[in-house]
């Protein structure tokens, strides 16, 4: 089975990508904390106008960014793994306990007095206590708290739980974000409650996507960075369905506003816009995935016929050539071994090697382990099984099949038949003994 690895410049870029967002988000969030240190409005909201990040949620952003960079520093091994990988998991717990508690707060009308404990909220937005996060906040960095805390986990189907958490909180900062570029209030403030600073949904809009692709080669995310034509699709097409449509309807409704046209115009435009792009886009990348499906074509044709020319080769070698695979299996036998040992290759194809006698087992597992070693064996003499139990002697020459990061394959063995070479030493021994004087 052939099985399709990951593309290493899409892994290299997506690892980037985590760390880009963890580095980020430690530093907007340190960045927010010194505007309540100091009172700096403009280091609290960014812009004029929009909601402010509060002193816990600015904790909860540098804590999870920090996190997430002591976890990817960690697996790079460019830290102690044991004291990184143990303050990642502490700061992931801070970042879970204060959502959570946040998230209590909301449904039970408790106040646990600790939404003011570093700051005072001298302007409130008068919509929840001073000081708290946003409930869609405190949902997201529950999520995220508890992603990071379940970032090595990976289920025996292959599937990792953090990457499905980490969809939850990129749902909601994606609304917070259209939300502001649209002017559609209910999109980024739960009912009565605070609203999700516009900051804040970008820094966890890239930390959900920083987890995600923590290992962009496993689980979910596996798809994305695969070299398969799906893996492409996929890359071509999904940032082109979140980013074009957003941008499209912004302009539309940035010209609807201004008195350009009026809404009917502008749900047109809108609409006309969407198919005119999103058509040139996946023309695009149909054109580019058929080059790459014609060049697969073309070196699955050079391969195919590499693998009969070797075949024949194979057939043509005057000495019996076995390949096994991983297991020890046969899965190739050349004319060769057909003549000498009996079997033809219908006959033992997919078996386990049927020349093995009794007596020499242990000797031929040795000869198997040290393959699995990556080592060769040359020129070993042994004897071995015929189709109607001859030992016949053999010199055995063996080397591992190595594909790639892959590993071991499979193993060939090439084996020399002696019995005609010890018929010719015999019978040159006999013609060098000198002839015995007969005895009077």
């Amino acid at each position: 089975m052939n099985r399709v690895g990951p593309d290493m410049v899409v892994v290299l870029r997506l690892k980037l990508l985590t760390r880009f967002a963890a580095l980020f988000s430690a530093c907007l969030g340190s960045f927010v904390l010194a505007g309540w240190a100091f009172d700096v409005p403009m280091m609290k909201t960014v812009l004029p106008g929009l909601a402010s990040m509060k002193p816990n949620t600015a904790i909860c952003v540098a804590s999870t960014g920090l996190s997430l960079w002591l976890f990817t520093a960690q697996e790079d091994g460019k830290l102690k793994r044991k004291l990184t990988l143990g303050s990642s998991m502490t700061l992931a717990f801070v970042v879970f306990g204060i959502a959570l508690a946040t998230l209590f707060e909301y449904l039970y009308g408790w106040n646990f007095h600790f939404d003011e404990l570093l700051f005072k909220d001298l302007v409130p937005d008068g919509h929840s206590l001073p000081g708290r996060m946003a409930p869609n906040t405190a949902i997201s960095f529950a999520a995220l708290g508890y992603a990071l805390i379940l970032l090595p986990v990976e289920s025996k189907e292959g599937y990792r739980p953090a990457q499905f958490l980490s969809l939850i909180p990129a749902l909601f900062s994606l609304s917070a974000i259209v939300g502001y570029l649209y002017s559609v209030v209910s999109f980024y403030r739960v009912a009565s409650y605070t609203g999700m600073a516009m900051h804040t949904a970008v820094a966890i809009f890239l930390l959900s996507h920083g987890i995600f692709f923590q290992y962009p080669n496993r689980g979910v995310a596996a798809v994305i960075s695969s070299q398969s034509l799906g893996g492409v699709v996929v890359r071509r097409l999904l940032p082109a369905a979140f980013l074009i449509p957003m941008a499209i309807g912004w302009v539309c409704v940035e010209g609807q506003k201004a008195g350009f046209y009026g809404a009917e115009f502008g749900l047109a435009l809108m609409v006309t816009l969407n198919v005119v792009v999103f058509s040139t886009t996946i023309y695009m990348s149909g054109t580019h995935i058929h080059q790459i499906a014609v060049a697969r074509a073309e070196s699955e044709d050079s391969r195919m016929e590499l693998n009969y020319t070797l075949q024949a080769l194979i057939d043509a070698f005057p000495c019996p050539v076995v390949s096994l695979d991983r297991h020890a299996r046969i899965e190739n036998w050349n004319r060769a071994a057909e003549r000498v040992f009996g079997w033809s290759s219908l006959q033992v194809r997919g078996q386990l090697n049927p020349l093995v006698c009794d007596d020499r087992r242990e000797e031929y597992d040795t000869i198997l382990e040290i393959l699995r070693r990556g080592d060769p064996v040359l020129g070993l003499g042994t004897a071995l099984l015929s189709r109607e139990d001859e030992k016949i002697p053999v010199n055995l020459w063996g080397a591992p099949i190595v594909i790639g990061t892959r590993g071991i394959f499979g193993f060939v063995l090439i084996m020399e038949d002696l019995r005609e070479r010890q018929k010719l030493e015999a019978k040159l021994k006999q013609y060098q003994t000198p002839n015995t004087p007969a005895m009077v």
